[in-house]
């Protein structure tokens, strides 16, 4: 049988081994948290099957104004995951700021399919109608959000309704239609 200062030291040893491990695996892991751009990257690298860490990914280079990569992050989360309302809403959002409102009016109308009566999804396609001038559509959409985001009330859908309305029947235009 070992001697209890021989034991002593191999259980010293173990206990710095397992340190000397986890603090290889912390360094590791703070790489990864350097910052917001290579934490996402690594984490769609871990898990390349999850359409949720693709959807946040997106969001966050969004946010940053990295179109490019949002667009390829939204994207793959559609892949993984066609259900995901979402994503489609965002990538519409941008597909919007891009100034492709084809792309845009087809990821609010695919996020409704899935969803008819997603608020959001309603009042961005609004948004999106009332910029390229069909007013009563975004009508419609702001109509649609407001009544949709009830009970706990989505604001900015009632308030566009209302302003939008009012202006529509200020035109005096049967169709809303800013166009001739």
């Amino acid at each position: 049988m070992p001697s209890r200062s021989l034991m002593s030291t191999y259980g010293c040893a173990g206990i710095f081994a397992i340190v000397l491990i986890s603090s290889g695996i912390t360094l590791a892991r703070n790489s990864d948290w350097r910052n917001g751009t290579s934490l996402w990257v690594a984490a769609t690298a871990q898990s390349p099957g999850k359409a949720r860490v693709f959807y946040n990914a997106g969001v966050y280079f969004h946010q940053q104004l990295q179109l490019d990569a949002a667009l390829h992050y939204y994207s793959k989360a559609i892949e993984l995951d066609p259900q995901k309302v979402e994503a489609f809403v965002n990538r519409g959002n941008l597909h919007d700021e891009q100034h492709r409102p084809g792309k845009a009016s087809e990821d609010y109308d695919r996020a409704l399919t899935i969803e008819p009566n997603n608020a959001n999804a309603r009042y961005n396609r609004g948004v999106l109608y009332e910029r390229l001038g069909v007013l009563n559509a975004a009508a419609a959409d702001y109509r649609e959000s407001c009544i949709q985001g009830r009970p706990t009330g989505f604001r900015k859908g009632c308030e566009s309704w209302e302003r939008l309305s009012r202006t529509i029947m200020e035109s005096g235009s049967p169709t809303g239609s800013r166009r001739q």
